[in-house]
């Protein structure tokens, strides 16, 4: 399992990519929002365990923190969006903390054309699968835009972020439609789980405390979390620690003693093992990259 750290930072993030047949076997999650927008061909996306087929025209939401992955076929042409809170407010306020049975909901084609013309797309041949913009990446199979809306950049123009924002929530609006929203009565126990450690990481955190605080027994959340992540608590824990911990060397000046605190590892000692177990390099190697 993979937390995703590039879309898991504080503030206003934005990331946005065209892929053609690419799967993304290996299960992740983060704490931005995202969409996929099926242009072409079909998709399987797995959330929470939970297999969802995604055809042609149709989109799939996947709210932070929801453990996914995606699989899809040899010609298939789909946008990925990954989006913080920030970037759709009003969406996130009138959604509240109801769901819905199926992640999957229709955007109007006038939303979508709207959405790709604020950000210089004019348009995407489904046949041909070119597209008129100017790429940041390009790569066989995907294709990262958008010029003008540099990802996880924390001080975008004010119009672009209008832009993005207004775009954004045109599409959104699709899954605010669905007949069937309700409350969601506090999500699934993976959802809680892995929402609850991305909020609490930075606190003294054991399988006990996690569980008291959910209202399960210690030893049937770890089974759960297991089966889910394929990793135990601790790890989980930590992971979520790690990729802040990186995010806070590459991203500030503060000294390492001081990150060690913030993230919760308790020790300077403890900070510079764990981030070696899963970097392979210390935390000084990492900030001198």
């Amino acid at each position: 399992m993979i937390n995703q750290d590039m879309n898991s930072r504080d503030g206003f993030v934005y990331d946005a990519r065209l892929y053609y047949g690419m799967s993304f076997l290996y299960p992740h999650l983060h704490r931005s929002a995202e969409i996929i927008h099926v242009i072409k061909g079909e998709i399987l996306v797995d959330i929470n365990a939970v297999r969802t087929h995604v055809p042609a025209g149709k989109c799939v939401l996947i709210l932070p923190y929801r453990l996914h992955s995606f699989e899809c076929a040899p010609d298939a042409l789909f946008m990925v969006h990954v989006f913080s809170h920030d970037c759709a407010p009003e969406f996130f306020r009138l959604l509240g903390s109801r769901t819905s049975q199926s992640p999957v909901f229709d955007a109007p084609e006038e939303n979508i054309a709207y959405y790709l013309k604020k950000f210089g797309v004019d348009k995407i041949n489904h046949s041909e699968h070119s597209f008129e913009m100017l790429p940041l990446a390009h790569t066989d199979q995907f294709v990262e835009f958008h010029p003008k809306v540099v990802t996880h950049n924390p001080v975008l123009p004010q119009d672009v972020r209008l832009n993005l924002i207004s775009a954004l929530e045109s599409v959104l609006a699709g899954f605010l439609a669905k007949p069937d929203l309700a409350e969601g009565g506090g999500g699934s126990l993976i959802e809680r789980v892995l929402s609850y450690i991305g909020a609490h990481s930075d606190e003294d955190l054991t399988l006990e405390t996690v569980a008291a605080e959910l209202g399960y027994e210690p030893h049937y959340l770890c089974r759960m979390m297991k089966r889910y992540t394929d990793i135990g608590f601790r790890t989980l824990v930590n992971s979520f620690r790690v990729e802040h911990a990186k995010e806070l060397l590459s991203g500030t000046s503060m000294q390492t003693t001081a990150i060690a605190e913030i993230c919760g590892f308790g020790s300077l000692r403890t900070f510079n093992r764990v981030f070696r177990q899963f970097t392979k390099i210390t935390p000084s190697e990492y900030r001198n990259r």
